[in-house]
């Protein structure tokens, strides 16, 4: 149950990444979409010392804060999606929040839930 959540998590992230990293016109929708805050800022000097390898850096720094990005929080990934990606997500991925929970329980909890019951997955 928890691997299957777990792929859908890690294919988001791993199909967001991919095409922000590999696509300018999603890189500069990135660079000017995203919500920075809490982001280190950066001055002229720092910048200038990268000499050529300025791009580079920027590079980096956003595949850094892309891979702390927490894609298992649906409302957010579908954000992303629609404000970089220019991509609806279909609404019935927030049907997933529930069974997101649930993994994070099996994973976090050794099974339970916050208030210590245990979690019951049955097939359908």
């Amino acid at each position: 149950y928890g691997s299957v959540i777990t792929a859908l998590e890690s294919y988001l992230g791993d199909a967001f990444k991919y095409h922000v990293i590999n696509n300018k016109s999603y890189f500069y929708s990135f660079l000017k979409n995203y919500d920075f805050k809490g982001e280190k800022k950066y001055d002229l000097r720092e910048l200038g010392l990268q000499g050529n390898k300025i791009g580079e850096f920027i590079e980096n720094k956003i595949k850094e804060i892309m891979n702390n990005i927490i894609f298992h929080k649906v409302k957010l990934v579908t954000e992303l999606y629609k404000q970089i990606l220019n991509i609806d997500l279909p609404y019935t991925i927030m049907d997933f929040k529930d069974s997101i929970q649930k993994r994070h329980d099996i994973f976090h909890r050794n099974g339970k839930n916050i208030a210590g019951i245990d979690i019951d997955i049955e097939s359908s």
